[in-house]
């Protein structure tokens, strides 16, 4: 994603391409060698519906579409939107909601005893990049809160993971968040190792950077 704040910082532009493989494209790639033009449609716009909360879609161009590509390549679709609601003015400062960008997590805050493991369905695997430009005159006060680092080890590798890393040259920050669940099965032993990589997840969901006035 590249959020563009230069013509508007309570209204920035989002430029987003969003790439399924595997598992994650199949509920959509090959249909698209069956369906109807209109039916395209939906499909296509239900690749980008709900990703993030008060998206409004643009148009969408899609790469990669159709049964010829499942498992050779990624489905691609590429879209921007106004990022509204990503952007909150708090007298003279502004609220940059970063994390809604990864979309809605799931959450494992419960406080009830944990009666049985975790199994998932298939190994998973998320790359994303955010970039943007701070706004000319503008700093901001809390960029250490995208630094995360949660895993859990097994034989001195990481088995599932949430890191979150941003850096940055001159006004341009990029942040590179990798996650990844490597191991399908979780007994009720090591639960609470599953549980903090999936919060870290809905943790950065939450995570909103300050700008202010320098």
């Amino acid at each position: 994603m590249r959020v563009d704040f230069k013509s508007n910082i309570l209204s920035p532009k989002v430029d987003i391409s969003r790439q399924m493989f595997g598992y994650y494209a199949q509920y959509f790639q090959p249909y698209y060698s069956y369906v109807t033009e209109e039916d395209k449609k939906k499909l296509t716009e239900s690749i980008m519906e709900g990703f993030i909360p008060g998206m409004e879609i643009k148009d969408i161009l899609v790469e990669n579409a159709g049964k010829d590509y499942f498992g050779v390549k990624p489905l691609i679709a590429k879209s921007s939107f106004s990022g509204e609601t990503i952007m909150e003015n708090a007298g003279g400062k502004y609220l940059f909601k970063i994390g809604d960008l990864i979309g809605p997590q799931m959450e494992m805050y419960q406080k009830e005893e944990r009666k049985q493991g975790v199994e998932s369905n298939y190994n998973r695997l998320y790359h994303r990049v955010i970039t943007f430009d701070i706004p000319e005159g503008y700093k901001i006060v809390n960029l250490d809160a995208l630094n995360m680092d949660v895993y859990t080890e097994e034989k001195g590798e990481r088995v599932i993971n949430f890191t979150s890393k941003y850096t940055r040259a001159g006004n341009t920050i990029t942040v590179v968040i990798d996650e990844y669940y490597k191991k399908l099965v979780f007994p009720l032993d090591q639960y609470e190792n599953y549980r903090k990589v999936i919060n870290a997840a809905a943790d950065f969901n939450k995570i909103t950077l300050v700008l202010e006035k320098k």
